[in-house]
């Protein structure tokens, strides 16, 4: 039967702190891993708790950290909703050029505000195109070392 402890700070307003520090990967939980998995069978006994040291700074550094963290959570949370709005919209983008490839009228496209065909000539008088190329052919760009 497996038992669960219930661990209540005597200050409630640590509460975030000390969450935040049992999690870390770099203090409480390596802390705690280390007891449960020492004794051969995995699992924390109420006396693996009790004598758990826990880093307490000051209140006001608590808090700072606390908020930290949640800044920091909230930044990734963004980062992840953007890169997951950008794989759909890679997939969705795949799956356009592929339905048009297979249509096979890729040549047949009318021009639009987002699609105009440009002849080879009229992209060499573009600035960074020409620059582009002259840099790709630039001979003393080239790579000295012998490959075999």
């Amino acid at each position: 039967m497996d038992w669960l402890g219930l661990v209540r700070p005597v200050m409630p307003s640590i509460s975030r702190y000390l969450y935040a520090w049992i999690v870390s990967p770099a203090h409480g939980r390596r802390i705690l891993e280390k007891a449960a998995y020492d004794a051969g069978k995995p699992g924390l006994n109420l006396d693996n708790l009790r004598e758990l040291q826990v880093a307490l700074p000051p209140l006001e550094e608590q808090f700072r950290l606390v908020e930290a963290i949640a800044s920091q959570i909230s930044t990734i949370e963004d980062a992840d909703i953007a890169l997951q709005h950008g794989i759909r919209r890679a997939d969705r983008l795949r799956q356009s050029i592929l339905k048009l490839a297979f249509e096979g009228n890729r040549h047949e496209r009318k021009e639009t505000e987002r699609f105009k065909s440009f002849a080879y000539e009229d992209l060499l008088k573009r600035d960074k195109v020409s620059l582009d190329i002259f840099w790709l052919k630039d001979d003393s760009l080239r790579c000295t070392r012998r490959t075999r």
